[in-house]
């Protein structure tokens, strides 16, 4: 439920909340699309904050979870 409340937040650009309630989620229990949704959310939460390097790293862990959205 906290992975959809950071989707929530990130969507309405509510970064602060979106961080907050991306902190609760259990990482290791989203898998495939869930997850790698849930870290573009964070990432993004993370450039509002204006946190590039925070931003950039999950976006590195969003491509290894599923690389095939990063091609170009």
């Amino acid at each position: 439920m906290q992975a959809q409340s950071a989707y929530a937040y990130a969507t309405v650009r509510d970064s602060g909340r979106a961080l907050a309630a991306a902190g609760d989620v259990r990482l290791g229990e989203l898998r495939g699309i869930a997850r790698g949704r849930h870290l573009l959310d964070v990432a993004r939460a993370h450039l509002d904050e204006r946190q590039p390097r925070a931003a950039e790293q999950r976006l590195a862990d969003a491509r290894s979870v599923l690389a095939s959205w990063f091609v170009a």
